[in-house]
């Protein structure tokens, strides 16, 4: 039981930073996209308050759907797996 709680101290610490890595790039090519738009749509005010308005919607989408994947799906897939081989 003591190894169980151990190899699932490592996999959330191995999953967060997947987690991470994930959301910081997919951040950054979500900021340099709307920093192109606002440069063709005109440059419509400051450009760090036009790409936050913009990029706060997606981002909140993005981290949810990350959570899911990147934390729901593998425990389960490993409580599952588990189960099913006792």
């Amino acid at each position: 039981m003591l190894n169980l709680g151990r190899m699932a101290i490592i996999l959330l610490l191995l999953l967060s930073v997947v987690y991470v890595c994930i959301y910081l790039s997919w951040r950054a090519s979500l900021r340099e996209q709307l920093a192109e738009d606002w440069v063709m749509k005109g440059r419509p005010g400051t450009r760090e308050a036009w790409v936050e308005q913009r990029a706060a919607p997606k981002l909140r989408r993005i981290n949810r759907w990350l959570i899911v994947t990147v934390y729901v799906l593998p425990i389960t897939a490993l409580g599952l797996f588990v189960y099913i081989t006792n």
